[in-house]
């Protein structure tokens, strides 16, 4: 029903089979043979027997998911990482960079799983959010009891609603419905009970209002839901929000629609690999062993052998009568699917490669250059579009603080891998050396390349060169090298 807190818009019933396909590929081989007959069906599933059953089992037991998309992801994960974020806050927020959401997890780690989420659910949602108090504080007040502004993380599994209305020439969320838990400690004390309760984020009368719902058995038997709480957060000078504080971050863009997630499809070759693999695993549990045959021997001499314990091997004498003969025999071996594994195996390394880079070429660092402005890669948005829903986020978390500031939070985008031309950085080197080349932009392109660590700033590689006076270490001739004039 439309009215109930549990409706689900359609977007969210139409993806949420795909979201849970890659998120099981993800988490590998125990969660995926877990679902058993979901992605591996049964040889013969018109056959109900014990028998057929049995035979399932093993089927399933020796088949392997080879787990690419978790591996992909974290590769995904690790190029974006693989230099620190840049953060530009202010000092009253220096804590995002231990604890942004109240749990310990830093600004870099929530982003990194955000990230992950965009990914595996092509969207991930993100709440600004202030502790609940019952009168205005103090910054010293807040400070002391530790109160700060937090951001929270929703996979999209979780965002069941939501809904946008035209308000001052522009359109706003007026409606997001979170799906959450409920978690309390039993009364015993040890045992953690869980039940789910809904977060309904509104703008009425372009106010936002934050709504509790919480279940309880109805006098039918039946589960009703109600509001439990019903609160509205303001600013740090007392004002309320015109604006709901959430965000989308998605792999194409930051709206509510949900984007198709970038692994979707790498997941759905992989499990077609995982049952080619179920076929090619019991292909060799049934045919792989050698089966030892004799001909031209009669019923009296098989008694005969049986009766004197023969046995098969290398080391025993099998006496047999004249024109009788022994061999071994082996089943013929069934390439189709190792070949179908190999076709996907192949698929998958192309699409993880797409994922990366437009085009997977190695490029020296000037031709890397010219050509990074036109990399378009997915990897490379949706760090973009993380990079942007973190940006508003930390503008939210100073409204809720009192604090004024150009905030800006960038993940890396630039994933081209370079190979740099020793000629090039030595000329560029002598260039600096002679006064013609500016240190910052020699500085600058040493970082990039990985010359020089990337969390050195200028006033650091200046300090440290006037400090040694070995210069650079690049310059053979001794020369001019570290030396500054003022």
């Amino acid at each position: 029903m439309a009215n109930d807190v549990t409706f689900q818009r359609e977007e969210y019933k139409r993806n949420r089979p795909k979201w849970d396909l890659v998120s099981d590929c993800c988490e590998g081989q125990d969660a995926i043979k877990a679902k058993t007959t979901t992605y591996l069906p049964k040889p013969n599933p018109l056959d109900k027997s014990k028998e057929a059953g049995e035979r399932y089992n093993g089927y399933l037991f020796r088949s392997i998911f080879y787990n690419v998309v978790g591996r992909t992801l974290d590769g995904m994960s690790g190029l974006a990482f693989m230099k620190v974020p840049e953060l530009a806050r202010h000092d009253d927020l220096a804590y995002v960079e231990d604890d942004i959401d109240g749990k310990g997890l830093s600004i870099y780690q929530q982003s990194q799983q955000t990230l992950e989420a965009i990914f595996t659910r092509g969207g991930h949602g993100l709440l600004a959010d202030y502790p609940r108090k019952e009168r205005q504080l103090s910054k010293a007040e807040a400070e002391a009891l530790g109160m700060h502004a937090r951001i929270a993380a929703y996979p999209a599994t979780s965002i069941t609603n939501w809904r946008t209305e035209r308000i001052g020439g522009r359109y706003k969320y007026t409606l997001i419905v979170l799906m959450e838990s409920d978690t309390a400690v039993t009364p015993d004390g040890f045992g953690i009970e869980s039940k789910p309760q809904y977060r309904v984020l509104k703008l009425v009368e372009n106010v936002y209002t934050v709504e509790i719902w919480k279940s309880r058995e109805g006098k039918d038997g039946k589960t009703e839901w109600y509001i439990d709480d019903a609160f509205t957060p303001t600013k740090a000078n007392g004002s309320t929000w015109d604006e709901i504080p959430f965000c989308f971050a998605g792999a194409k863009d930051n709206d509510a629609e949900p984007d198709k997630a970038p692994l979707y499809d790498v997941a759905v070759i992989n499990v077609g690999h995982y049952r080619n693999s179920a076929e090619y695993e019991d292909t060799c549990f049934w045919c792989g062993q050698i089966q030892p045959v004799m001909s031209g021997v009669d019923e009296q001499w098989v008694k005969f052998l049986k009766s004197e314990g023969m046995q098969v091997g290398s080391r025993n004498f099998i006496p047999l009568p004249e024109g009788a003969d022994y061999k071994y025999v082996q089943a013929l071996p069934n390439p189709v699917p190792l070949e179908a594994m190999k076709a996907k195996e192949a698929q998958m390394i192309a699409l993880g490669a797409q994922l990366v880079s437009s085009d997977g070429t190695v490029k020296t660092a000037m031709e890397a250059g010219a050509d990074n402005s036109k990399n378009t890669s997915v990897l490379a948005l949706a760090c973009s579009n993380v990079s942007e829903a973190y940006t508003k986020l930390l503008q939210w978390l100073g409204e809720f603080e009192g604090v004024t500031f150009d905030f800006a939070y960038t993940i890396n985008q630039d994933f081209t891998r370079y190979t740099v031309d020793p000629q090039i950085v030595t000329a560029l080197v002598q260039l600096w050396q002679t006064g013609r080349y500016p240190d910052s932009d020699l500085w600058k392109l040493l970082r990039k390349y990985g010359l020089i660590d990337s969390e050195k700033q200028d006033e650091e590689i200046k300090d440290e060169l006037e400090t040694s006076g070995n210069g650079l270490g690049l310059d053979d001739q001794g020369g001019q090298a570290g030396q500054f004039e003022e």
